[in-house]
């Protein structure tokens, strides 16, 4: 499982603006590639400006079973998880993936793929990121439950080789810095 190849994990907590920073990123003409997540979850009015690959709990299971998940969560009753194809279909094109994933799937990946660089983004406050799920529609106790797991995230930016803090409206900023991270770890 181990890769000789580098991996660019973007973190956070949900809604921190882990997929509004990965497209700006994709737009610097870095070499990069956006890794897809796979989900079980349904489409959300927002997810037209996002990519996922969408299946049915029934399809996630089954590809768990045929091994073909590199790594797996189930969040709030749905899962997400990374495939292999896309992995291989990255590292054939010459591109590094970027990943866009969870606290949980960003420590796999920093356990099993060594050059892998973890960047950590940080909200300015956790009245920020209610105002976020606030605007996405997301229910008051999904609300709860995603700051009670942000605050348990938070607590791991540590873990990660750079974090980043996302200051609500310098949104350009953070792209800009994580870019810089980036392009000096690119080899």
């Amino acid at each position: 499982m181990k890769s000789p190849k580098r991996i660019f994990i973007i973190s956070g907590p949900s809604a921190v603006g882990k997929d509004a920073i990965g497209e700006r990123l994709l737009k610097l003409k870095l070499p990069l590639k956006r890794m897809l997540t796979t989900t079980s979850r349904p489409r959300r009015a927002d997810d037209q400006r996002y990519k996922y690959h969408y299946v049915t709990p029934e399809r996630f299971r089954w590809l768990i079973d045929h091994y073909k998940m590199i790594e797996w969560v189930e969040y709030n009753g749905h899962y997400y998880g990374t495939q292999w194809a896309d992995l291989d279909r990255i590292f054939k094109a010459g591109k590094y993936p970027m990943l866009n994933i969870d606290v949980r799937g960003a420590a796999f990946f920093r356990d099993n793929f060594p050059k892998a660089i973890s960047i950590f983004i940080l909200p300015s406050s956790i009245s920020i990121l209610r105002q976020r799920l606030e605007k996405r529609g997301t229910k008051e106790s999904d609300i709860r439950e995603r700051l009670k797991t942000a605050q348990a995230e938070i607590r791991q930016a540590p873990k990660f080789d750079y974090r980043v803090i996302n200051y609500d409206g310098k949104l350009d900023n953070v792209v800009a810095e994580v870019a810089q991270l980036i392009k000096r770890r690119i080899r």
